[in-house]
């Protein structure tokens, strides 16, 4: 395991110290967040009034942190849906780094395709009257 993790590194370095990267910011942006109320606003909903596939992840991510399920979902069901799928499938390329998930494979492109359509059909869906249940709920982080 020991030298499968090293090889692991050695190939994907680069894409493991970006997403540390990410995580950390997304932790500092959790606490900004909790401590001032304060969020960065999406500029597609100031813009046009509607919400983007990505209305709500921020408030998502917050829920989890509280362990409210049910609150994650009422902000961003596609994200609820995607997120497990794909650590799924970084635990699958990480565990046994089959060919069938390597970079440009079928199943790569189907499991991409298929992700960018859900989101396109999400983002026009929870615009529609009557798939307003879709739309971010509101939230008071401190609660």
């Amino acid at each position: 395991m020991k030298k499968r993790a090293r090889t692991f590194f050695r190939e994907h370095g680069e894409i493991v110290r970006l997403l540390a990267g990410f995580g950390i910011f997304g932790c500092l942006y959790c606490l900004f967040t909790l401590l001032t109320g304060w969020g960065i606003p999406c500029i597609f909903h100031e813009l046009t009034g509607l919400c983007c596939p990505g209305c709500g992840i921020s408030r998502f991510f917050l829920c989890l942190l509280r362990l409210d399920l049910l609150g994650a979902l009422s902000q961003n069901l596609a994200v609820a849906i995607l997120l497990p799928l794909w650590l799924t499938v970084g635990l699958i390329e990480f565990l046994w780094n089959p060919p069938a998930l390597n970079r440009g494979s079928r199943l790569n492109r189907i499991l991409l395709t298929g992700s960018l359509i859900l989101l396109l059909i999400f983002g026009l869906l929870r615009n529609l009257p009557a798939f307003s249940f879709l739309l971010p709920s509101p939230y008071d982080p401190i609660v």
